[in-house]
């Protein structure tokens, strides 16, 4: 018995420093969706697939699990400290009384209520406990660098896999690591009509014609917008490793990361996704220089060169529009071959009058969380088609139709603090990137509703919003900013 107690404090310390790296590899492993399905009841609605009402466990799941219960367990033992800042405390209980209300509006909503629904609840949980992790555990700049690497080296083998996806036109049989089964003729894959099926420039100019349909490429995520936030999502990090690196060999690798990034960024044809990141490099660079104008801040001391960034930037951009004219034309209703952009803005104007319905009729307490596809056809205009079973493309909407506005109140006070608190350390560079990734989000949540709804979305929603808060409430301490 003495034998297995002294084992046991042997290899207590080994255990207490392992939960950084798990973390740190589900950083690395947050665009690959490997998972396992269980279809349910309503996973199908007339026919047609429902991602909604279906449940998904998926690997990153389990990695979080395991991260939380050796961070639990070290907090019951003392051996870790847990923040009890005013700023922590506020921002937690916004998040887990939005919670909360959740779970009442699907209570009150017994109707609907679900094993979908409970699962969700579940999950949505978990996650916010993952963001009272990321706010506890990030004190040094050097740790967010090391994720900032991470998802940089992620996103050159998904930007790899999304190349070859494009240009084949298919899947690559990366089944194990998530990729979607796709298809040109598959129903529901997206895709977008062009004349002769340039694929770009190059075979207009060569007059090589295809079929008219183009499939955008998935990567290992559930849908091409999803991939396309990742894609600005880590592009933007590799700005920021950029902008501060001093070695030249580190200045050569980012931009041909940056390179691959950007490039995946465009064949998304997210236009979202890639106004997101414009919005998000815009803010960092105009705030950066503007504070080196004032000569605030550790980064705007130096004297460090961001002409060159901003020139590769947007010489970046313009060639990959270049290359790909005709396909954004298309995806953006300038010149229309197909019908499928249409079809597209008025399905989302739909879906935003059934969450303006339901908000007028239950303004207290919602349909219930993930009910709003089950619900939607008691609160539409018109009768919907099968395809049109979606949730509402705006996370704000989709929040306020669920859970009441009540619950919409909680979710904006809790970005209120993050923005707020993140403010007043604007000085500091590692801040005002990730306050320029964040708000691209909240962008983006105005256009689709993946950063609450898929899994991939969450994690980089709450992977943000935890670095960004836990920064800004650590800035005050020098040591979390040593100078370079």
């Amino acid at each position: 018995m003495k034998h297995l107690k002294t084992t046991y404090f042997r290899i207590l310390p080994y255990f207490k420093r392992l939960y950084i790296p798990i973390f740190l590899f589900l950083c690395f492993f947050l665009p690959f969706q490997t998972r396992i399905v269980f279809f349910t009841g309503k996973s199908q609605i007339f026919g047609i697939y429902s991602f909604y009402n279906t449940l998904f466990y998926y690997f990153t799941d389990l990695i979080i699990t395991f991260v939380l219960i050796l961070w639990f367990y070290f907090v019951i033992k003392d051996k870790f400290h847990v923040e009890q800042r005013r700023e922590t405390v506020c921002v937690n209980s916004f998040l887990f009384v939005f919670w909360f209300i959740l779970l009442i509006s699907d209570l009150v909503s017994y109707e609907t209520i679900s094993a979908v629904s409970i699962f969700g609840l579940i999950k949505l949980f978990i996650i916010f406990l993952l963001f009272c992790f990321i706010t506890n555990i990030v004190k040094f700049e050097k740790l967010v660098k090391q994720i900032f690497w991470l998802i940089s080296v992620s996103s050159i083998i998904q930007g790899v896999i999304v190349i070859f996806q494009y240009f084949l036109q298919r899947s690559l049989g990366l089944k194990i690591l998530g990729e979607e089964y796709i298809r040109a003729n598959l129903p529901g894959v997206a895709s977008f009509k062009i004349l002769f099926g340039y694929r770009w420039i190059f075979d207009q100019i060569m007059h090589v014609s295809r079929e008219a349909l183009i499939v955008r490429p998935y990567g290992t995520f559930s849908h091409p917008n999803v991939m396309g936030a990742f894609m600005a999502f880590s592009a933007l990090l590799s700005v920021y490793l950029l902008v501060v690196a001093h070695e030249t060999w580190k200045k050569v690798l980012l931009k041909g990361i940056l390179s691959v990034q950007i490039f995946a960024l465009v064949i998304s044809f997210s236009r979202v996704a890639v106004l997101s990141f414009v919005i998000g490099f815009g803010i960092f660079m105009i705030a950066t220089i503007f504070l080196r104008a004032r000569g605030t801040g550790s980064l705007f001391k130096n004297n460090f060169r961001l002409a060159p960034t901003i020139f590769f930037v947007g010489c970046l951009l313009l060639g990959c529009f270049i290359l790909f004219s005709p396909q954004f034309l298309e995806r953006t209703g300038v010149v229309s071959y197909g019908t499928s952009n249409r079809e597209a803005v008025e399905d989302r104007v739909l879906y935003q009058k059934i969450a303006f319905n339901m908000i007028a009729k239950r303004p207290l307490t919602g349909v219930g969380y993930q009910n709003f596809v089950s619900a939607m056809d008691e609160y539409s205009p018109v009768a919907l088609k099968d395809y049109q079973h979606q949730p509402v493309h705006n996370i704000y909407l989709l929040i306020a139709a669920e859970s009441g506005l009540a619950g919409l109140m909680c979710f904006l006070g809790f970005i209120f603090i993050i923005v707020k608190k993140a403010l007043k350390k604007i000085r500091e560079p590692l801040v005002l990137m990730l306050l320029s990734v964040f708000f691209g989000f909240l962008f983006i949540g105005l256009f689709d509703h993946y950063p609450l709804t898929v899994q991939q979305g969450r994690l980089m929603f709450f992977l943000v919003a935890g670095l960004l808060f836990a920064l800004a409430i650590k800035a005050d301490d020098p040591a979390s900013f040593p100078a370079d």
